[in-house]
């Protein structure tokens, strides 16, 4: 007789793909589940814990390796050089027993979200191993040992223009508790690490990619008050939003992060509304009430930095400035004026890419297109820069100027 759920946590559709994110079935043994694709001779898929070891503290990073191998060479093997800058829906993992750990992403990727520099391999004998977190798929709140297994559909097959989905074999992890020794020392290292000036070199950058996933992981107060500080700054892969988002006392901080955006030279980044977002919906929200309710949220977040907006210097100023642009749906002409004042003042604290989405439909309809015309000139005359973002943004500058002052003499490129 059937018994208990198993639960089966599926990532995010890669963009266009419309595909079942989670999925609850009944188990017996694994191969007897119908949910779970048979084994098949070939392609082979299997998957290890990065560094053979089996044992974690509740808290530590899990690095696992997915192996895809083929003796046929007719198959494909699909990934990203972005793999963790999220989760795509390739890989299914299911876990055993039920109890002692948690999705704690799972309002986050309820949303589809793409693959982002999605590329494609031949899949031969030794293919080199897809790395990953299993901690961006489970948080282990409790101590025991849990089966892990995955379902991948990463591994196209041409001739017959399809998908294969392959089961893993079936690894143990064994997660013990995290005494307060381990914590305070992971913390320290990895927060004297975060502390410095973010490295250029390829090996320095590694080391700080490390500490702050250490930071991100950990679940401890300390680690998530070291992650709002520097959560205007998060990177592509959002281990800050996410390490909060994902901790099991990041709601703790909503408050701390409330009041920061009063605060003169805090950054309000769109990544800061994001983790506050996300932070304030209830923890057992069902899945299809998320957006719903995220939107609601934002929609009492935003007058808040609307407010605060007036005190910020310097990066700050431009920071929150256009997170109001890129965020706010209607303004009033005295808010549109005074929000592009902001920007012509502290554009230059902007990375070229958030320049470029200013420009664009929609946020180029909430700018005031008079008060905006000194910055087009300035960043039209650089339209024959060597910069390959700021001469993107400086065509886009001289289109919109072609626009509003279609008689005024441009220099041509």
């Amino acid at each position: 007789m059937l018994s208990q759920p198993l639960a089966i946590i599926r990532c995010v559709a890669v963009s266009g793909w419309l595909l079942t994110r989670v999925v609850v079935c009944f188990p017996g043994p694994f191969e007897e589940r119908q949910s779970v694709p048979s084994p098949q001779s070939d392609p082979v898929f299997q998957i290890a814990v990065d560094g053979g070891r089996n044992t974690f503290r509740i808290g530590e990073l899990i690095p696992i390796e997915l192996h895809f191998s083929s003796v046929s060479n007719g198959y494909r093997l699909i990934y990203s050089s972005c793999e963790r800058n999220g989760r795509i829906d390739f890989d299914t993992f299911l876990v055993q027993p039920q109890k002692g750990w948690t999705d704690s992403l799972r309002t986050y990727f309820v949303r589809p979200r793409s693959l982002e520099h999605p590329r494609s391999r031949d899949l031969n004998q030794t293919s080199s191993p897809i790395r990953l977190e299993l901690n961006q798929w489970v948080r282990f709140d409790s101590p025991g040992s849990y089966r892990i297994r995955v379902i991948s559909k990463r591994v196209f097959e041409p001739s017959v223009h399809r998908f294969v989905s392959l089961s893993s074999n079936e690894i143990t992890i064994r997660i013990i508790p995290a005494d307060k020794g381990w914590q305070e020392t992971s913390y320290k290292a990895a927060s004297a690490v975060v502390a410095g000036v973010r490295p250029s070199s390829p090996d320095g950058w590694l080391g700080w990619t490390r500490a702050l996933k250490t930071l991100r992981y950990l679940g401890t107060i300390a680690a998530a008050r070291e992650l709002v500080r520097l959560l205007p700054d998060d990177g592509p892969e959002g281990d800050c939003r996410l390490g909060l988002i994902g901790s099991p006392v990041g709601k703790q901080f909503v408050g701390e992060i409330e009041r920061l955006i009063t605060v003169p030279d805090y950054p309000v980044s769109y990544k800061v509304l994001t983790a506050l977002e996300f932070l304030r919906l209830p923890a057992d929200i069902p899945d299809e009430a998320v957006e719903v309710r995220r939107d609601e949220e934002r929609t009492k977040i935003l007058p808040a930095i609307l407010a605060a907006v007036d005190r910020k210097q310097g990066r700050a100023l431009a920071e929150t400035t256009a997170t109001l642009l890129l965020r706010l749906q209607d303004t009033s002409p005295g808010e549109k004026s005074r929000l592009t004042r902001y920007l012509v003042s502290s554009f230059h604290h902007l990375s070229d890419q958030t320049l470029g989405f200013l420009l664009e439909v929609p946020v180029w309809n909430r700018l005031d297109h008079q008060v905006i015309l000194p910055l087009l000139r300035q960043l039209a005359a650089n339209q024959d820069g060597k910069d390959t973002g700021r001469a993107s943004v400086a065509d886009t500058a001289v289109r919109r100027l072609s626009e509003l002052t279609p008689d005024e003499a441009l220099v041509p490129r």
